[in-house]
């Protein structure tokens, strides 16, 4: 269709162009012929275009927009449940850990007890 359009435009205009310099009947004709052509391919468009509207209105009509409403706020209700439930897991697992303690080791002792004795030597002096 789109180049019948484009050949049509073209005759329309050559044809115009030719009636406007010449003034003869028959590029008048012509590109008469051509507008019409054009109208007519402008008019079938225009009725698909009306009928494509129409079967929006239609869907529109049926009740999707509210079953897609309804559809996106069971939506929004799941994920703020499964927020919820990870910030709960969190908490618990927060809460149920055990503070990370190192046992005290003999090599420990015998450093502390080297650094006891070292002070009690220094203060005896």
């Amino acid at each position: 269709m789109d180049s019948q359009f484009n050949s049509l435009i073209q005759s329309y205009s050559s044809n115009f162009v030719q009636y406007k310099v010449t003034g003869n009947q028959s590029y008048q004709n012509s590109y008469t012929s051509a507008q019409q052509g054009l109208d007519s391919i402008i008019n079938d468009l225009q009725s698909e275009v009306n009928s494509g509207k129409a079967q929006i209105s239609a869907f529109y009509k049926s009740g999707i927009e509210e079953k897609i409403k309804s559809t996106d706020a069971k939506n929004r209700k799941l994920q703020r449940g499964i927020l919820s439930e990870k910030d709960e897991i969190a908490g618990a697992k927060i809460r149920n850990e055990k503070p990370a303690s190192t046992p005290v080791s003999t090599g420990q002792y015998i450093a502390l007890g080297v650094l006891a004795v070292t002070m009690l030597g220094l203060s005896m002096i």
